[in-house]
This record gives C-alpha cells, structure tokens and sequence, in this order.
C-alpha cells in the first residue's frame, strides 16, 4: 500500500523531466488507466514515445500480445544506437 500512496499521490513530472534515454510508454485501450494519463507521461518525457495497443487491457502483453510485441519491437529499431 505504501508503494502505491507513493505512485499514486505524487506528481512524478520533475524526474520524468529528467529521463535521457529513449523511452516506450504502451497502453492498453482499454486499461484502467486513463490513456491520456499515459499519453501525458510520454509528452514529459524527454525522448518519450507512446503507443495505443488495442483490444487490450492494463496487462496489454497479455491481451494483445502480438500488439505489444511489435510496438516494442518497431521501438527498438527505432532507437538502436541512441542509448
């Protein structure tokens, strides 16, 4: 419960500021969480992408996991060499 207060009730936006590195941020259609929640994420992170993976939940590898694979297989082609 602790970790989630933490998570949850923080404004998280200063170290994602901070993030140098090329980073993914996948979301599932139909997760519990807010996409545009995760599509703010990718927007404040520096070099953040994010990816709508569809017919899929919060566990989106799971539900969709041809989806998921390949938008973190196309991410990774992407980026080779810019870590």
């Amino acid at each position: 419960m602790a970790c989630r207060e933490h998570w949850n009730n923080r404004d998280h936006t200063p170290e994602m500021k901070e993030v140098r590195c090329p980073t993914l941020d996948v979301a599932g259609e139909q997760s519990y969480f807010p996409a545009k929640d995760s599509r703010r994420m990718s927007e404040v992170l520096p070099k953040g992408e994010f990816v709508m993976v569809p017919d899929a939940g919060h566990e989106l590898h799971f539900d969709n996991p041809g989806a998921w694979r390949s938008a973190v297989e196309k991410f990774i082609l992407k980026t080779n060499g810019q870590l």
